[in-house]
């Protein structure tokens, strides 16, 4: 408690100076101090037990507060442990709950894509089966007037685009048997066997192959493939035979199949033969094929052997090399491989045939009369279409009036004129290049539709057949071209087209150049270049053009 201030007041009375009243008031004031004292005593034994008492209570105080804390604390705890219990169960349910819709959502895109690729696939042999419809519809009208542009079943001569029929039955003595995604006769099959088992070298195994090929565009055409190790230690040979669309390609590539599969996996080789076009193809559709793209690998010719091939190579531990060398150079292991294949080609074995379901890279392949197309599917049908409209056009009553030799003429030479500068082996252009065309064909078999023709198919809308430059003949096909009026013209043409030769003459003889030179760079057989100066003296060649005699008379370049 406070301290108590005490105040001594002198109250001033008349007779205070008397001694009693003095003693009085001594011992009032000794009796207040006494009392003060007692007091001040008093607070101070108290304030002594306070301070006596106060550290038990502060330590009980703290050690509760401790208490208090780690209840609290583990209160926390508890209360935490429960909550990331929580929220683990719940995101667990989430985390369940969007695999679920993935997967699913997976799975529906992949039935998807499955329907949408087989509405593909049912599209396009039932637009295949309509053209073939269509084409045998018209077969009997068209084929008495066949030409080597036509596509025939009935004819020993087949043209080069047609597919090649499915092959024999393989022989009733001959079992088949699988090695990898090849299936062989079963000889055949036990020799790869036994080379797949022979012990790993450390040096790289060298093979050769080469792909052969007989009778193209006809029904005997066969294909047949050799493989050959002529290495001392252990040499060997495999001859087999392939079916399908005729091609070298194929052969080749099925030599070269053969060939990376009869070898151990983890052994390292190099496998040699005489297709450039193989070769280059391997580095893009095998080596590089994480890099090219789809489109590429799906409109590869053999694209579902190139995916094979592609997961055999993938599956080797050894390294796998393809090196291309000059065909009949004298390089002994080609050689060997090329009489290998000659002498399978003949033989009546069962052909090799790869199992395509061993990749999946290659979704779906279009077929044609129950065999599978291994060419582009786009390229196949502007081939169909170019024949159909052959046929078509060799069908006209107007064409065969007007070429009545159509078995004579010569085709090649016809179309290099009807091309102009365009190739001839492609048939495809723009509109612009058709009209063109029909032009040269009019103009080369005499059907301009000049007055007379009209007036022979319109009587009611051409009163004559007079010239309208001249007015004093008929304009028929002849007249179009020795009309007095147009004669002026007619030099200017001619002059413009003579003039043009010279060009055509030094770009077709630098392309032969350029084409030389690569060749020597390649390694390859060269034509002898051609100088523009050069003289082509006393050469004149009489061919048949489109039913027409035509005469090239010696020409002299100049610069």
């Amino acid at each position: 408690m406070p301290p108590t201030i005490l105040l001594l007041t002198h109250r001033h009375r008349p007779d205070s100076d008397t001694i009693p009243a003095r003693t009085q008031l001594v011992q009032e004031l000794q009796a207040a101090l006494e009392k003060r004292r007692q007091q001040l005593q008093s607070d101070a034994s108290r304030y002594r037990r306070l301070l006596a008492t106060k550290p038990q209570q502060l330590a009980t105080a703290i050690k509760e507060a401790e208490r208090i804390a780690q209840q609290g604390l583990r209160s926390l705890q508890v209360r935490a442990q429960l909550q990331l219990g929580l929220l683990a169960d719940r995101l667990a349910r989430k985390l369940k709950d969007a695999h679920d819709f993935a997967v699913n959502k997976h799975q529906q895109h992949l039935a998807e894509a499955e329907q949408r690729q087989q509405i593909r696939a049912d599209y396009i042999s039932q637009a295949i089966e309509e053209r073939d419809r269509d084409v045998t519809t018209n077969r009997e009208r068209v084929e008495q007037h066949l030409h080597p542009l036509t596509v025939t079943v009935d004819q020993s001569a087949i043209h080069p685009l047609h597919i090649s029929p499915p092959p024999l039955p393989p022989p009733c003595h001959e079992q088949i048997a699988k090695v990898g995604p090849l299936s062989m006769p079963q000889a055949q099959a036990e020799l790869l066997h036994q080379l797949r088992q022979s012990p790993i070298s450390q040096e790289r195994k060298v093979l050769y192959s080469d792909g052969f090929m007989v009778r193209a565009g006809t029904k005997e055409c066969a294909m047949a493939f050799g493989v050959a190790d002529i290495s001392t230690t252990a040499p060997h040979s495999i001859p087999g035979r392939a079916d399908g669309q005729a091609s070298s390609g194929k052969a080749e590539l099925m030599g070269l199949l053969a060939a990376i599969v009869s070898m151990p996996p983890g052994q390292d080789i190099l496998v040699r033969l005489d297709n450039e076009g193989v070769v280059t193809s391997y580095q893009d559709l095998v080596v590089d094929r994480h890099t090219t793209l789809p489109r590429k690998r799906q409109r590869a010719t053999h694209a579902g052997l190139w995916a094979v091939l592609a997961s055999v190579v993938a599956e080797r531990e050894g390294r796998t090399e393809v090196e291309w060398v000059r065909g009949h150079s004298g390089d002994q292991g080609n050689e060997t491989a090329d009489a290998i294949a000659t002498k399978a080609v003949e033989q009546d074995t069962t052909p090799w045939q790869a199992d395509l379901s061993t990749q999946d890279d290659i979704t779906f392949i279009a077929s044609c009369h129950g065999q599978q197309l291994e060419s582009d599917f786009r390229q196949f049908l502007k081939q169909q279409t170019t024949i159909r409209r052959h046929q078509t056009w060799t069908a006209q009553n107007r064409v065969k009036r007007a070429i009545s030799d159509l078995d004579d003429v010569e085709w090649r030479s016809a179309l290099s004129i009807i091309h102009a500068k365009r190739p001839v082996h492609t048939f495809f252009s723009s509109r612009g290049d058709t009209t063109r065309r029909t032009q040269h064909i009019k103009k080369l078999h005499g059907m301009l539709p000049t007055l007379t023709v009209m007036q022979a198919r319109y009587p009611d809308m051409y009163e004559d057949a007079l010239c309208c430059r001249c007015g004093d003949a008929q304009e028929d096909n002849n007249h179009v071209w020795t009309c007095p009026n147009s004669v002026n013209q007619q030099r200017q043409i001619w002059e413009e087209a003579v003039a043009t030769i010279p060009k055509w003459g030094r770009a077709a003889i630098t392309r032969a150049n350029e084409e030389a030179t690569k060749r020597i760079v390649s390694n390859k057989p060269a034509h002898p270049t051609l100088s523009p100066r050069e003289h082509f003296n006393g050469i004149s060649h009489r061919t048949r053009l489109c039913g027409h005699h035509c005469t090239l008379h010696s020409t002299t370049w100049q610069q």
